[in-house]
């Protein structure tokens, strides 16, 4: 697993990964001085995501 963020260029083959349903990966993100830069982080993921809406779409609501 290559975590390819700002200090990190090279590409890979694998540059994500999903676990406990959230998916590693790169992102644009902020600093506290509002520069962007990519970082490697979590977030949901889409297995997680069509689960929850799944559930929710089970409960009837109209």
């Amino acid at each position: 697993m290559y975590c390819n963020d700002s200090n990190r260029r090279r590409d890979h083959l694998h540059t994500s990964f999903d676990f406990l349903g959230y998916t590693s990966r790169p992102r644009e993100m902020k600093t506290q001085t509002d520069k962007l830069f990519t970082g490697f982080n979590p977030a949901i993921s889409n297995r997680a995501a069509k689960q929850i809406c799944a559930e929710i779409q089970s409960w009837g609501l109209h």
